[in-house]
Protein backbone atom coordinates (compact mmCIF):
# COMPACT_ATOMS: atom_id res chain seq x y z
CA UNK A 1 0.00 0.00 0.00
CA UNK A 2 1.15 3.31 -0.59
CA UNK A 3 2.26 5.84 1.98
CA UNK A 4 1.68 9.77 1.59
CA UNK A 5 5.26 10.99 3.19
CA UNK A 6 5.85 13.79 5.53
CA UNK A 7 5.35 17.25 3.54
CA UNK A 8 7.73 19.87 4.41
CA UNK A 9 7.22 23.57 5.59
CA UNK A 10 8.81 25.83 3.53
CA UNK A 11 9.17 30.40 3.61
CA UNK A 12 9.28 32.09 -0.25
CA UNK A 13 8.76 35.69 0.25
CA UNK A 14 7.44 36.09 3.69
CA UNK A 15 4.83 33.58 2.38
CA UNK A 16 4.95 29.93 3.94
CA UNK A 17 4.30 27.13 1.57
CA UNK A 18 3.89 23.46 2.09
CA UNK A 19 6.41 21.28 -0.02
CA UNK A 20 5.06 17.76 -1.14
CA UNK A 21 7.88 15.07 -0.93
CA UNK A 22 7.75 14.06 -4.44
CA UNK A 23 4.68 11.07 -5.48
CA UNK A 24 5.89 7.60 -4.85
CA UNK A 25 6.13 5.37 -7.98
CA UNK A 26 3.94 2.98 -8.69
CA UNK A 27 4.54 -0.46 -9.58
CA UNK A 28 1.14 -2.21 -10.99
CA UNK A 29 -0.63 -2.95 -7.97
CA UNK A 30 -4.31 -3.29 -7.73
CA UNK A 31 -4.46 -2.75 -4.17
CA UNK A 32 -2.26 0.84 -4.15
CA UNK A 33 -3.85 2.13 -7.29
CA UNK A 34 -6.63 4.06 -5.49
CA UNK A 35 -4.43 5.17 -3.32
CA UNK A 36 -1.78 6.50 -5.62
CA UNK A 37 -4.40 7.80 -8.10
CA UNK A 38 -5.95 9.68 -5.21
CA UNK A 39 -2.32 11.03 -4.16
CA UNK A 40 -1.93 11.93 -7.85
CA UNK A 41 -4.86 14.10 -8.31
CA UNK A 42 -4.09 15.80 -4.97
CA UNK A 43 -0.11 16.65 -6.37
CA UNK A 44 -1.48 17.67 -9.82
CA UNK A 45 -4.02 20.07 -8.35
CA UNK A 46 -1.69 21.51 -5.57
CA UNK A 47 1.29 22.25 -8.12
CA UNK A 48 -1.05 23.59 -11.19
CA UNK A 49 1.35 26.33 -12.39
CA UNK A 50 3.83 22.97 -13.06
CA UNK A 51 1.14 20.83 -14.95
CA UNK A 52 -0.53 23.99 -17.40
CA UNK A 53 -1.29 21.14 -19.87
CA UNK A 54 -2.80 17.75 -20.58
CA UNK A 55 0.68 16.47 -22.16
CA UNK A 56 2.73 17.91 -19.17
CA UNK A 57 0.31 16.11 -16.56
CA UNK A 58 0.66 12.20 -18.79
CA UNK A 59 4.91 13.23 -18.70
CA UNK A 60 4.95 13.57 -15.17
CA UNK A 61 2.60 10.45 -14.71
CA UNK A 62 4.93 8.17 -16.82
CA UNK A 63 8.03 9.09 -15.00
CA UNK A 64 5.85 7.47 -11.31
CA UNK A 65 5.51 4.41 -13.17
CA UNK A 66 7.77 1.78 -12.74
CA UNK A 67 7.58 -2.77 -13.31
CA UNK A 68 4.45 -4.08 -14.39
CA UNK A 69 2.61 -0.52 -14.19
CA UNK A 70 4.83 0.30 -17.74
CA UNK A 71 4.01 -3.19 -19.60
Amino acid sequence: MLKAKNARLTTTNSRSRVKLDPLPRFGGSKDALAGFLTLLRAYLGYYPEYFPTEADKVGFIALRLEGQALR
